[in-house]
């Protein structure tokens, strides 16, 4: 029975319900019900704890401009549905991207056709007596049936929680697996310690992937203890699948220039200089790991301009995004402690003694209180105002009172009392009001529900006030 696209909307925020149930077991029903659409495509999987998206869309930049048709799966999705799943058609597809942030993503007809087939699947799963797939399982099997209709050359595909039992690793071996930053998140599901939450993240290399690449865990670790683990994990994976690994060392890099919207990097190896135009410190090895994972994958590209021109032509929304320059007007969707440390550093470099309004959301479940501490506790940057609100209908939300409380912690008693405001319009409209009479920047942050949020809710007040 065919569904409208609305209705698959409405179905997905059902099956919510479902939860988020690590294990292979439904996806591997699921898979078999619809002919294992996974099967016959080239991969290059992605997991980690940070920075897999914009990996993900450096490498499928890359591999675009040098005339791939270059599926990508990535969440949860930013400003539409549509965005999670896309696919990038070679250089003219990169191009239209820059005017169309839409472009390559699948159409609501097609969403709305693929999602009728995994349904079917699933209630003829129940009425064998399986259990129902969960709305991410269901998600990534449309998306497979996508890329196999769509007859990509690659898929770029990013993990959605953990490795060994995701959704995504139903696929049989990438080509080429890669481990970005990784740090303490989603721990009930993958573990309390950095073994452990490694351990999950390299299951995604198996035998027969041509090579493996790890982001430095040195940048990326709090201690060293954690670096070795992950390092020491990574790597015994790699010896027992036979799979060789490169570890993409900040060595690797040399910043030449940063300013909000670019950076000039170098990059060992390659003789011209990179240019990428997403913020952020942690960028630049990112961006490295993306070079040397595509050139891994199409060794013709070590000498191919798409490999400079894929780095600086990216464009990932809610990372250290720039919503507006006056006032100057950031949103990041920094959501776990690593991330908030990482974009304290970047504010750090960055601010230049102009004080920060920030606008904080955060998902109840996560380590909030030190993501706190870390954006607002003894900052080099001055904190000019905290507005604490929600990302619009979501039950995973920390109330904003109880998170105003958590921040005027953090603040101290010396700080001016951070604001409650649960409307989202509202919290941003007096965001901008306070940065323009403080001379501020404006900082959304928090989550990347918050971000997706703020962008929708933007654009919209842009538009009326220019209606």
């Amino acid at each position: 029975m065919s569904m409208t696209y609305e209705a698959v909307l409405e179905d997905i925020n059902r099956s919510w319900r479902f939860g988020s149930k690590l294990g292979l077991s439904r996806m591997q029903a699921l898979m078999e019900r619809l002919g294992n659409p996974q099967a016959g495509l080239s991969y290059i999987h992605v997991a980690g704890t940070n920075g897999k998206g914009s990996t993900v869309t450096y490498l499928a930049t890359i591999l675009a401009l040098s005339g791939r048709r270059v599926g990508t799966y990535t969440s949860p999705y930013m400003e539409r549905f549509t965005d999670r799943i896309r696919i990038l058609d070679g250089p003219a597809a990169v191009l239209r991207r820059r005017e169309d942030p839409a472009e390559g993503e699948i159409s609501q007809a097609a969403v709305a056709r693929l999602y009728s087939q995994v349904s079917q699947a699933v209630t003829e799963m129940l009425a064998a007596g399986q259990e129902h797939a969960t709305q991410f399982e269901m998600i990534t099997a449309m998306a497979f049936l996508y890329y196999r209709e769509q007859k990509c050359d690659t898929v770029v595909l990013e993990v959605g929680l953990g490795g060994r039992l995701d959704a995504t690793n139903i696929i049989t071996c990438p080509e080429v697996a890669v481990i970005t930053a990784l740090g303490y998140d989603h721990m009930k599901q993958l573990g309390n310690t950095m073994w452990e939450i490694a351990a999950e993240k390299a299951a995604i290399i198996k035998e027969g992937c041509r090579r493996a690449f790890l982001y430095d865990p040195d940048q990326a670790s709090a201690t060293a203890g954690d670096s070795f683990a992950v390092r020491q994990v990574i790597w015994d994976r790699c010896e027992q699948e036979k799979v060789a690994l490169t570890v993409v060392s900040a060595a690797d890099v040399h910043l030449l220039e940063r300013e909000w919207g670019q950076q000039v990097f170098s990059l060992y190896g390659y003789p011209e200089t990179f240019v990428t135009h997403l913020n952020g410190n942690y960028q630049l090895l990112n961006a490295a790991l993306a070079v040397k994972a595509a050139v891994a994958y199409a060794p013709e590209l070590t000498t191919s301009r798409a490999v400079y021109d894929g780095i600086q032509m990216a464009r990932w929304p809610g990372r250290m995004d720039i919503l507006s320059r006056r006032p100057l007007f950031v949103a990041d969707g920094a959501h776990n402690p690593q991330a908030a440390a990482a974009l304290r550093q970047t504010l750090t470099e960055l601010s230049r003694a102009v004080p920060v309004v920030f606008i904080l959301a955060v998902m109840k479940d996560k380590a909030y209180a030190q993501m706190l501490s870390l954006l607002l506790t003894d900052t080099p940057y001055q904190v000019a105002a905290v507005i604490c609100t929600t990302p619009e209908q979501n039950p995973r939300a920390l109330p904003p009172p109880i998170l105003a409380e958590a921040a005027a912690a953090a603040l101290g008693p010396e700080a001016v009392a951070p604001v409650a405001i649960a409307d989202l319009a509202e919290a941003i409209q007096t965001g901008l009001d306070l940065a323009q009479h403080c001379g501020a920047m404006l900082l959304a942050a928090g989550s990347l529900y918050l971000v997706s949020d703020i962008k929708l809710r933007y654009d919209k007040m842009i538009a009326a006030k220019n209606a």
